[in-house]
């Protein structure tokens, strides 16, 4: 069976960019499972829960059917339908229903997967890798940032070392779509207490020293990380509970607030910085994030 030019989905709408001299986007086929692979590079990790729920009920004739990529060798690649298939396998069917699509590199595959799974609510991790094994220049652009600061993206979703949030890591890149703010907040906190990784770069600590760069361009770099040197980033985030406490507020706002009165410290009354906390919902987020409220 093929499918030709219809509008049917995001899915249609990628393919058929890439459809064949006759307009197809792929055939339906009867698959075995154990043929099947998965691209860990884009795929996010099975959830058995899921599987289990899947395999409970699993019935071959509503299923639906898994996309599924045919590379050039001939292989077979799961792109969207993984816990399906495993659910399947579980509830012990030996085929699934796929519709495959051939010619996809692996770039091509996490994109299609990124288009199958717009209305699936996967982690902000599990987009960052899809994004990355397509070629996303905004995560080529992170993930080298990192690297020049002997840092990266953890690839579990909690991890003592390594960068745990994709999101501020996007936000901070989103500021100016260049990287330069994101490389400045990494450049600040490895002169106050090396590698930005682990505690040093929470999202409340590496968001609250971006807004401090960007409302203060005044301020005395070098001063800024001797205060953070001195105070440590425990106590910066004591004082930035308590004022979340009196006043309100984000934690990464308040991070802000603790990092000016540490800055503050022992400064004349004409040298002292003052909150500058308007427009802060909306400063640091674009593209659509709709700010870091």
């Amino acid at each position: 069976m093929n499918f030709g030019n219809r509008n049917l989905d995001p899915v249609a709408e990628f393919l058929a960019e890439r459809a064949d001299g006759n307009g197809h986007l792929g055939t339906i086929e009867v698959l075995d499972i154990d043929e099947l692979s998965i691209d860990g590079s884009y795929q996010r990790d099975l959830v058995q829960k899921l599987v289990d729920d899947i395999a409970v009920s699993y019935d071959p004739l509503t299923a639906g059917v898994v996309l599924v990529s045919r590379r050039e060798d001939e292989s077979l690649y799961i792109v969207d339908g993984q816990h399906k298939v495993a659910g399947a396998k579980q509830a012990g069917n030996q085929t699934v229903l796929s519709l495959v699509v051939n010619g996809l590199r692996p770039e091509d595959e996490a994109k299609l997967r990124l288009a199958a799974n717009v209305k699936r609510a996967d982690t902000a991790l599990e987009k960052y890798k899809a994004r990355r094994a397509s070629g996303d220049p905004d995560v080529a652009g992170i993930d080298n940032a990192c690297a020049a600061f002997g840092v990266k993206v953890n690839e579990s979703p909690v991890g003592h070392s390594g960068i745990n949030g994709v999101t501020t890591l996007q936000h901070l890149w989103e500021v100016d779509g260049s990287g330069e703010a994101l490389r400045n907040v990494f450049q600040v906190v490895q002169d106050a207490w090396g590698a930005p990784e682990g505690q040093y770069a929470g999202a409340a600590m590496l968001k609250g020293i971006a807004f401090f760069l960007l409302k203060h361009p005044e301020a005395d770099r070098g001063r800024l990380i001797d205060r953070m040197k001195t105070e440590g980033p425990a106590a910066l985030k004591r004082s930035a509970s308590n004022h979340r406490v009196a006043l309100g507020g984000s934690t990464w706002l308040n991070v802000y607030r603790a990092l000016v009165e540490a800055y503050n410290f022992r400064l004349g009354e004409g040298s002292k910085l003052e909150w500058r906390t308007g427009g802060w919902t909306s400063v640091l987020g674009t593209k659509g994030s709709g700010g870091w409220a």
